[in-house]
C-alpha cells in the first residue's frame, strides 16, 4: 500500500477497506493513498469517517493531510479543532504544521499559542511558509531559545518571509565516512567546508525589523520579502541549492495550496523530475491566484465550475428546497455593504446579508445538499451565460449568472475569506460587491426563469463544496 500510495497507482477498490481497518499502520498508509487514490467525491467521504473515529494519531494525521491536499475544506476546521487548549501535542503540532501550509491569516492567532506552548523546529519552519509578518517577533525571540535546531529553524523562517540578507559565510565540519583503517588516528583533521548561513543573532533581526516594519503588509503573505504565489514554490523546487526535506515541504505545500496531489517525488530520477517540473511549471502559470493570498484549493477559486445540464421535473422539484423566503417581487436577501438602503419594495430581510470582509475563522460545517447535479451541459439560453445584465451599474464588473451563483455559494461557505474571494472573481471592493448584488438582485426578480436557474446553480454549487 506504501508503494501504491507513492506510485499515486493505489486503486480506490483496495484503499476503501483498509482506510478504516484496525491494523493502524495499514490504515495510515491507505489514508495517504486517499491523497490522490478514486475521486475527489468518494475520497474526502472516505477521509471524513476516518478523520471522525481515528484514535491512532498518524491515522487521523494521515487523513487529514490527504483531505488537504484533496481541496476538502472543513479539513481546516478538525485541524482547528486539535489546538490548543486541551489538545495532544503531538496532534496539535501536526495540526498547526498542515494550517500554515493551507489555513486563513485569521488562524495567526491560534498557530503563534501553539508555538509558545510548545515551540519545535517543524512548526518553526511552517511559520516561515505561512509567510505572515505579525510572526516575524515569535520568531526572532525564539532565536534566543538556546536549542540549537529549533534556532536555525527560526531563521529559515525568518529569512523565507523576508529575504533580509541577514547571511553569514562559516565554515563547519563535513562528515565523511572514515575508512575503518584510519577511524584510530585522532590526529588527522576533520575537513571542512564554507556554507552560507543565515545569522541568528536576535539583536541584528530586531534592528532590522524596526528599520523595516513599515514595509512588511500584515495583510499580505509574504515569501522573500514579495507577495506568495504558488509559482515560489515550483522555484524552491528547482533551485539546486534546496536540501531534499525542504524539498518535501515544499511539495506538500504546493499540493495544499493547488488542492490536488502534485505528481512529483522529490527523490525520483534526476531526468523524470526535470520532466516533472517542466510540466508543473507551465500549469501553475495558468492557475489564477491574486498574489500574496492565503491560498487553499486557489485552482478551483478563480472560475465558476461547469453548470449542471438542464434538469428533470424531479430534480426541479427537489431544487425548490433552496427557494428564498421572500415575496413575490421582492429582492434576494443576500445583498451585503450596500452603500444606501434600498426601496422599501426591495430591502432584503434584516440580518440576512452575509458579512463581507469578516475576520472570524468561516464556518465549515453548514449543511451541504447533496443533489444529484452531475457533469456538464449548456444551460438554458435565458440566464445561462448571461452576461452582467444591461442596465445595471456601469462600475460593477461582468460576472455570468455561473460566476455569480458561483461567487455567492463561496461567500456563504467561507466568510472569513470574502475579501479574497471577491478578489478572485475580479470585485476589488465591497462596493464592487454591492453594486453587481443590486443589479443581479433586479435581474432574478423580475426574470423567472433567471432566477430558478439561479436556484439550480446555487444547489449545484453547494453540493461541489
Amino acid at each position: 500500500m506504501e508503494v501504491l500510495a507513492l506510485r499515486r497507482t493505489a486503486p480506490f477498490d483496495l484503499v476503501r477497506p483498509l482506510a478504516t481497518s484496525s491494523d493502524a499502520a495499514l490504515s495510515r498508509a491507505a489514508a495517504r493513498a486517499l491523497a490522490s487514490s478514486g475521486s475527489r467525491d468518494e475520497a474526502v467521504e472516505l477521509l471524513d469517517a476516518v478523520l471522525a473515529r481515528a484514535t491512532d494519531d498518524g491515522v487521523f494525521l494521515a487523513a487529514a493531510e490527504s483531505a488537504m491536499q484533496r481541496g476538502h475544506v472543513p479539513a481546516r476546521g478538525v485541524l482547528r479543532a486539535q489546538l490548543p487548549p486541551g489538545a495532544a501535542p503531538a496532534r496539535a503540532e501536526a495540526a498547526a504544521v498542515l494550517l500554515c501550509l493551507g489555513g486563513h491569516e485569521s488562524d495567526l492567532e491560534s498557530l503563534l499559542a501553539v508555538v509558545a506552548t510548545a515551540p519545535s523546529a517543524r512548526l518553526a519552519r511552517a511559520l516561515g511558509r505561512f509567510g505572515h509578518a505579525s510572526s516575524l517577533p515569535a520568531l526572532i525571540g525564539l532565536l534566543g531559545s538556546g536549542d540549537e535546531a529549533l534556532v536555525e529553524a527560526a531563521g529559515e523562517a525568518l529569512d523565507r518571509i523576508t529575504a533580509a540578507g541577514l547571511r553569514e559565510v562559516v565554515e563547519e565540519p563535513w562528515e565523511v565516512d572514515m575508512p575503518p583503517e584510519l577511524a584510530s588516528f585522532a590526529s588527522i583533521p576533520v575537513p571542512t567546508r564554507k556554507v552560507e548561513k543565515v545569522i541568528v543573532d536576535p539583536a541584528r533581526w530586531d534592528a532590522w525589523l524596526r528599520a523595516h516594519a513599515a514595509e512588511l503588509d500584515p495583510a499580505v503573505r509574504l515569501r522573500a520579502g514579495r507577495p506568495w504565489t504558488p509559482m515560489a514554490i515550483v522555484d524552491e523546487l528547482e533551485a539546486r541549492n534546496t536540501p531534499p526535506p525542504r524539498r518535501e515541504e515544499a511539495l506538500l505545500e504546493l499540493s495544499i495550496a493547488l488542492g490536488h496531489a502534485v505528481p512529483l517525488r522529490v527523490d525520483d530520477w534526476v531526468a523524470r523530475q526535470q520532466g516533472h517540473l517542466a510540466e508543473l511549471r507551465s500549469a501553475v502559470g495558468r492557475v489564477g491566484v491574486r498574489a500574496g493570498t492565503w491560498a487553499f484549493g486557489a485552482d478551483r477559486q478563480h472560475s465558476a465550475p461547469a453548470p449542471p445540464p438542464a434538469p428533470s421535473a424531479k430534480l426541479l422539484k427537489a431544487t425548490m428546497a433552496f427557494t428564498l423566503p421572500t415575496a413575490a417581487g421582492a429582492a434576494l436577501p443576500f445583498r451585503a455593504g450596500a452603500s444606501s438602503p434600498p426601496p422599501a419594495s426591495t430591502a432584503a430581510p434584516a440580518g440576512k446579508a452575509p458579512r463581507v470582509g469578516a475576520t472570524t475563522a468561516p464556518s465549515e460545517t453548514a449543511p451541504r445538499p447533496v443533489l444529484p447535479f452531475r457533469g456538464a451541459g449548456p444551460a438554458p439560453a435565458a440566464a445561462a451565460g448571461a452576461a452582467f445584465p444591461p442596465g445595471g451599474p456601469s462600475r460593477a464588473p461582468s460576472l455570468s449568472l455561473e460566476q455569480y451563483a458561483w461567487l455567492y455559494v463561496l461567500r456563504k461557505a467561507e466568510p472569513g475569506r470574502a475579501a479574497e474571494t471577491l478578489a478572485s472573481m475580479g470585485l476589488g471592493s465591497d462596493a464592487a460587491w454591492s453594486a453587481c448584488s443590486a443589479a443581479w438582485d433586479e435581474r432574478l426578480t423580475s426574470d423567472p426563469s433567471a432566477r430558478q436557474r439561479w436556484l439550480e446553480l446555487v444547489a449545484h454549487y453547494r453540493g461541489l463544496r
